[in-house]
Parts: C-alpha cells; structure tokens; sequence
C-alpha cells in the first residue's frame, strides 16, 4: 500500500470478525454518496442490505455450532 492515498471505506462484516469470514460490504466512500437525497439513500440501502447478510451468515453459524 506503499504510495496510495488512504480513502474512507465502509465495511460490513460478521461479528466476530473471521479473516476467512464473509465480508458483505466493502466500499469506498466519498462526499458524493451524501451529496444528494438519492446517492444517501442508496448507499444506506446497500448498507442494510449488508447488515441484513451479515446477520444471516451469523445466525447460520450459531446454528451449526450447537
């Protein structure tokens, strides 16, 4: 990462976090995504979606523990 310009970043993944785990959202972010009702509202959409997932994959997994 030598010489790159760090960026903010959103990032959705499973609690707790597994290195081989599933991460469902992994995007960069700038002002444009707020800029304007739709662009919020549509990375707030992927957002929960995101959530929606990681929970999913949680649950799945507490299943298969018992």
């Amino acid at each position: 990462m030598e010489g790159e310009c760090p960026v903010p970043r959103i990032i959705v993944t499973t609690d707790p976090p597994d290195p081989d785990g599933p991460v469902t959202l992994d995007e960069q972010v700038d002002t444009v995504h707020v800029d304007s009702d739709h662009a919020s509202r549509q990375l707030l959409d992927r957002v929960v979606w995101a959530i929606h997932d990681a929970e999913r994959v949680e649950q799945g997994t507490r299943l298969t523990r018992r």
